[in-house]
This record gives structure tokens, C-alpha cells and sequence, in this order.
């Protein structure tokens, strides 16, 4: 027995506010690293084309630079860090790090690519060590 369109449009009315309160949240964004940046710093808005990547969804996009020593001075999660293939061999520090101190976290991809050499990260507690 097929159901009268009463019935399917009960259905749809029943249904649809599911699909508002489901639907997906924002998509990614990828925020390049500039080439010619004014210093490491990660947070300074000059230092990125498109915004500072800052949000778990987020990927930084990292290639050829000018400055390749980054500093982190802030709990950041990311979606992922993409090195492109002409990235240089960058060193990001998260300064602050440890038990207590500033955390780099991944929620997505995490790290992708390398470039033609290789990529350091470095944690360093308050005291220097």
C-alpha cells in the first residue's frame, strides 16, 4: 500500500528539522605561511596570507620562505601543518611547552609532506631547557 502524500508530507515535516540540527559545520581553511614574512612569529597576522591558522579545523600551509624559524607562544590545535614540495627545512618551536606550558595538537590530518629536506619541531619549556 503506497502512502498518501498527507503521509509523505508528515514525514518530511518530521524529518527536516533533523537535517538543520545535522548538517556540517564550516569547512577547513588553508592559510599559506608568506614568503617574505616580517619574522617567525606564528600569531602576527602579517605573517599569513588568508588569516592566522588557529582553529582545529585549520591547516597551515608552509613552502618557500624567507623565514623558516617559527614561534608558537600559545596553546594552538590544528587541523594539519602541509610542508609543500619547495618548503624550506623549517624549525617551529613551541615555547612554553611542557605538563603546563603551550601544546601544538593535531585534530585532523596532522602533518603532511616534508619538502626536499626535513622538518623539526622543538618544545622548550619556560626555563629555556
Amino acid at each position: 500500500m503506497r502512502p498518501t502524500p498527507v503521509a509523505r508530507f508528515a514525514c518530511f515535516s518530521l524529518l527536516s528539522p533533523l537535517a538543520v540540527l545535522t548538517s556540517p559545520q564550516a569547512s577547513a581553511a588553508d592559510f599559506t605561511w608568506n614568503g617574505s614574512p616580517s619574522n617567525g612569529d606564528w600569531h602576527l597576522p602579517v605573517n599569513w596570507i588568508g588569516g592566522i591558522p588557529d582553529d582545529g579545523s585549520d591547516t597551515a600551509v608552509l613552502g618557500a620562505s624567507t623565514v623558516a624559524e617559527l614561534l608558537i607562544q600559545e596553546d594552538l590545535t590544528l587541523g594539519g601543518i602541509n610542508f609543500e614540495a619547495a618548503a624550506e627545512d623549517y624549525t617551529i618551536n613551541v615555547s612554553g611547552a611542557g605538563a603546563n606550558g603551550h601544546k601544538l595538537v593535531f585534530s585532523g590530518a596532522g602533518i603532511v609532506g616534508a619538502g626536499p629536506g626535513g622538518q623539526t619541531f622543538v618544545a622548550t619549556s619556560d626555563d629555556g631547557s
